[in-house]
């Protein structure tokens, strides 16, 4: 075929496909505007430029100049045309529901709905007629709903019996919509606003009597006032008013009972006049009263606890004469300035002072009978009811209380001794009782083993504070700067430690226990610092773990901060102590199985996991490890030590790998855990190397193969493998798609698609095909002149610098 042939039996396709692209791009941008007839009637005429069984030579050419524009043009006519069926379904709706609106002001169901529809349609199909309509429904519901409101607030005053509040807006309502119900509604409520009127100032008139305390009076005129005029706070007025006068009925009726001493039904009428007005304070006075003479002063007092009153005041001071509480009847009667009764407050305080003579002699006659026990008691209320007295005080420190001690010693009841030990820390904490215990838990400690962890806590606890301790100070040989306290506290060690090897050879599991006690008390004693400087205190006691947790009951007041030491203090101790010891091993079999609480147990809890983790993962049992790491993830990530640690340990872990399926299992759990940039790496990689695998035994296409990998990108985007297999696996989908392209003979599709390519070896690939079939072609003499430069222009625009292909540019006199 001739070059003039060729172009004589294409140029008609060539114009039809200029005249086809031009209108469909019009008939696109009116299909933009929603002018949907308009753009379907031009893609008609497209339709009509072009014969429905063209021949093949038309066809190569219509590809050629035109694509598949024709294909485009028909998927786009069938959108156009369902959209204008749609909208012009839209349109007929919503003018059927306008048809049956009834143009009620209080209806706008169908208007709302017709809009709906309406504007459905102008969201498809530009349409003038529509539009307006549209816009009409909108002031139509507008004006409804203006109207509605306005309705339904006046109607809603006027039900509550606001009739002058409500008229304005029913006014406003009817200058929108004229209804004759609503005409008639104004009419009744212009007049019950006159009867509103007279009723409002009826009830001020009420109000006032019922301030001036004439509740009946206001009672009865505001029922006289309501059968003129119902309205709920006049009901809820009236409620009010029945009850104050039912409660000031009890109330007098109580009065009357106790005039003539029937003091049972005067209570039960004050009670039941309190029960109804429950700020009704003369009825709690008289209840008080009663109480007080029928002896009954803890009722009494109760009834007068929330008055602050000078005549609450006397009252109380008189309840706690009575019960023989000078130091409060004082306080209450200082309160009270009525002159009446200074002479009472006069014989108040010599019967105090009497009663303090008579105390101070009963403690030096238990003295001297050598009753320690109790005329230790004696001393302690005397200072708690009469406050510091310097002489009391120095007697139970001075004599009671040593005596006490030698006579409880003397006992040689160990038990009883410890007992009394610690109920007299408990009562006051010092130094001394501490160290009495210490030394009787010790001599115990060897006669009965159930007393050695008892024994450990408090001795420890003793080592603690050993620098403040007096044993020390008081000897007046000892210089207190010489006193080496590190190595008494050594010293004292070593007797706790010897004690515990006794249990090494006979009681393996006792030897166990006792040990992690004391290596978490040493532990503690270590943090707290030496002398220490924070940590638990009992008032100036620094206490150690295992002392705190013997007394936890009575230490419920203290609060534990969430750090490294406080975890000692919680049923976590033990364990935390081996883990940070380096005895993870023990600290798995000792950890305790209950839920956490606080946030101390919390931190000690996670601390744990983390120390097992990590302890599975140096042993190469990262599955092991999976449990406790996962479950602290969020406590491990937040702390950049551990991070790092566990890190190191899984880059060795991963070196003891050798199954891809197990690398992948180990790789994705060190991601979820840590999302390091260690481990995205080697899921990526290992990721990569999975998909390859697929690739290779073609279970998965490069298509499947590279979303994959894209996907895998997700977790490291900069990984050299997964870029490497990423290129790898794009040029063999180009490659393929070309071949596939050919084989169909849709040769200017795969030089369009060599074109856009970002793969140089792919351009090269179908340049260099469409420079051989020209060679061959001008070879054979099988290919026109014509033909030879449209293949070597093809080859140009995808290669036009490749110096292989310079020459055959110039022989087709391209370049």
């Amino acid at each position: 075929m001739g070059l003039f042939d060729f172009i004589a039996k294409t140029k008609a396709v060539f114009e039809n496909s200029e005249k086809s692209q031009k209108k469909f791009l019009e008939a696109k941008e009116l299909a933009k505007l929603k002018k949907l007839e308009e753009a379907i009637k031009l893609g008609e005429e497209i339709l009509s430029l072009w014969k429905e069984n063209p021949s093949w030579r038309e066809q190569i050419v219509r590809e050629m100049s035109g694509g598949y524009l024709l294909e485009n043009v028909k998927t786009k006519l069938t959108e156009w045309r369902l959209n204008l069926n749609k909208a012009r379904h839209y349109i007929n709706q919503g003018k059927n529901l306008i048809e049956q609106d009834k143009n009620d002001p209080f209806d706008n169901s169908f208007l709302t709905k017709a809009l709906e529809y309406l504007e459905k349609s102008n969201e498809i199909l530009y349409d003038t007629e529509s539009t307006v309509t549209a816009q009409v429904l909108k002031d139509k519901i507008n004006s409804r709903n203006k109207f509605q409101s306005l309705y339904q607030k006046g109607k809603n005053l006027v039900d509550t019996g606001f009739f002058k509040e409500g008229l304005p807006y029913l006014l406003d309502a009817q200058k929108i919509y004229r209804v004759a119900d609503l005409d008639k509604e104004i009419i009744e409520c212009e007049y019950q606003i006159k009867l509103q009127i007279q009723y409002e100032n009826d009830l001020k008139i009420i109000k006032s009597l019922a301030q001036q305390g004439n509740f009946i009076s206001a009672y009865n005129q505001l029922e006289v006032a309501l059968d003129k005029f119902q309205r709920q706070d006049g009901n809820e007025l009236k409620e009010k008013l029945r009850i104050v006068i039912d409660a000031k009925t009890d109330y007098r009726q109580g009065l009357m009972a106790e005039k003539i001493d029937n003091l049972t039904l005067a209570k039960k009428q004050y009670l039941s006049a309190l029960s109804k007005l429950p700020q009704l304070k003369d009825a709690s006075y008289r209840l008080a009263l009663i109480d007080i003479k029928q002896h009954n002063f803890t009722s009494a007092l109760s009834y007068l606890k929330n008055f602050q009153t000078e005549r609450a005041n006397y009252l109380r001071g008189f309840i706690y004469l009575q019960k023989n509480d000078y130091q409060n009847a004082v306080k209450e009667w200082k309160l009270v300035n009525n002159p009446t009764i200074n002479t009472s407050k006069e014989s108040l305080k010599s019967l105090i002072e009497r009663e303090k003579i008579q105390i101070i002699k009963k403690i030096e006659d238990l003295v001297k009978e050598s009753q320690y026990q109790e005329a230790k008691n004696y001393c302690q209320n005397f200072l708690k009811q009469y406050g510091y007295d310097p002489k009391i005080d120095h007697n139970l420190n001075k004599h009671i209380q040593p005596a006490l001690q030698h006579q409880l010693w003397q006992s040689q009841n160990l038990i009883k001794i410890i007992n009394q030990l610690e109920q007299e820390f408990k009562q006051s904490p010092n130094l001394t009782t501490l160290h009495n215990m210490a030394i009787a838990l010790y001599y115990q400690a060897q006669l009965d083993e159930n007393y050695i962890e008892r024994w450990i806590n408090c001795w420890m606890t003793v080592l603690l504070n050993i620098n403040k301790s007096e044993v020390f100070q008081n000897i007046s040989w000892l210089n207190i700067n010489e006193i080496n306290y590190e190595k008494i506290r050594e010293d004292l060690i070593k007797i706790v430690e010897g004690a515990i090897d006794k249990y090494k050879d006979n009681n393996l599991d006792k030897y166990y226990q006792l040990r992690d006690v004391l290596r978490r008390e040493n532990l503690a004693l270590e943090l707290m610092g030496n002398p220490p400087q924070m940590g638990i205190k009992i008032k100036q006691i620094f206490i150690t773990p295992g002392f705190y947790l013997q007394h936890q009951t009575q230490l419920k007041s203290i609060q534990l901060k969430t750090d490294k030491l406080s975890t000692l203090f919680t049923n976590y101790g033990l364990a935390v102590a081996a883990c940070l010891k380096n005895d993870t091993e023990r600290a798995i079999k000792i950890k305790p199985s209950q839920q956490h609480s606080s946030g101390v147990e919390k931190l000690a809890y996670h601390l744990i996991n983390y120390y097992e983790g990590c302890y599975y993962l140096q042993h190469h049992s990262w599955r092991k490890a999976k449990n406790p790491l996962e479950i602290s993830q969020t406590e491990i990530k937040n702390n950049h030590d551990w991070v790092e640690n566990i890190n190191k340990l899984c880059e060795k872990q991963r070196q003891k790998i050798e199954d891809l399926k197990e690398h992948l299992e180990f790789a994705q759990f060190w991601y979820d855990l840590l999302k390091s940039n260690q481990s995205a790496s080697y899921l990526a990689e290992f990721k990569a190397r999975e998909i390859s695998q697929q690739v290779a035994d073609e279970k998965i296409s490069f298509s499947q193969a590279i979303n994959k990998l894209k996907d895998v990108q997700n977790i490291d985007r900069n990984n050299p493998l997964v870029i490497d297999l990423l290129s790898r696996l794009e040029y063999s989908r180009e490659a393929e798609e070309i071949d596939k392209l050919l084989k169909q003979n849709r040769f200017e599709d795969a030089v369009r698609k060599a074109r856009y390519s970002s793969n140089q070896e792919i351009k090269y690939l179908v340049a260099s095909i469409c420079v051989e079939i020209a060679l061959k072609g001008a070879e054979a003499r099988e290919l026109d002149w014509e033909t030879l430069q449209q293949l070597g222009r093809w080859a140009y625009q995808i290669c036009p610098h490749e110096p292989n292909f310079r020459e055959v540019y110039r022989a087709l006199k391209i370049i």
